[in-house]
């Protein structure tokens, strides 16, 4: 091993306390994130099978205050719905924002980048 540098610093720069505190942040936030979007998915397909009209029965019979139970439930089933439909007019808006950025500054494939913006957004 003549000539050779094999100083611990130059070998694992990852290893460096400093990095490591990133990436765990990092990972912390994208934790975060996938929790948030599960969630809201959960949400999404509880409240798509609650819509059906055998859950409003099964609600009239089960509850001492069925108009109520009914008037609450629908009102968040549509506060559900209008927030699934702005985030969807959102993630339109930022996908064709992405694609002509992307077509603008001359990158391959600006409608897949569109794609993506809109999908993971």
């Amino acid at each position: 091993a003549k000539n050779i540098d094999l100083e611990g610093p130059t070998l694992f720069p990852e290893l460096d306390p400093e990095n490591a505190l990133g990436l765990v942040m990092k990972l912390l936030g994208n934790i975060g994130s996938i929790l948030s979007n599960m969630l809201l998915v959960l949400l999404t397909v509880t409240f798509m099978l609650l819509d059906t009209t055998g859950f409003m029965t099964r609600l009239r019979q089960v509850s001492p205050d069925p108009s109520a139970s009914q008037r609450y439930l629908s009102e968040f089933a549509t506060n559900v719905r209008r927030y699934l439909a702005l985030k969807t007019w959102l993630s339109l808006i930022t996908g064709l924002g992405v694609g002509l950025w992307v077509a603008f500054m001359g990158l391959d494939f600006p409608l897949i980048w569109g794609m993506l913006a809109f999908f993971f957004n």
